[in-house]
């Protein structure tokens, strides 16, 4: 007659509380205790500069846009509608995304004439 097997699902409790930093790290990322460090730190933050906000404002813009569409045609409606990919759309000057998106606000004076990365436009 055949043994019968029995499966168990792991758990991060089967592994012994040794002296092992090997296990420990393991133990800590599986029970997700382990914070990375970077997360946790307080303290005064960077303000945002001017083109993260525009490039927020533009993503959000086009992701507003690729919602009208139905989920197999996004990329091919959206380049019917503007005459461009969003890949060829961010290597314009961030003043003609706008104009483009249609969005009501004008890009700022000093990042008008650069592209989405913050690159001068030819």
């Amino acid at each position: 007659m055949k043994e019968k097997v029995s499966i168990k699902t792991f758990n991060p409790n089967l592994l012994q509380q040794g002296k092992s930093k090997r296990l420990a790290a393991i133990r800590e990322k599986v029970s997700g205790k382990g914070e990375p460090q970077a997360l946790l730190r307080t303290g005064k933050q960077q303000p945002e500069s001017e083109l993260v906000k525009v490039q927020r404002k533009v993503d959000q813009a086009i992701e507003q846009w690729l919602m009208r569409y139905p989920p197999a045609k996004k990329q091919r409606f959206f380049k019917i509608r503007f005459g461009l990919t969003i890949d060829e759309l961010k290597r314009l000057p961030l003043q003609e995304i706008f104009q483009k998106l249609e969005l009501t606000e004008q890009a700022p004076e000093k990042i008008a004439k650069l592209d989405y990365n913050g690159r001068p436009v030819r």
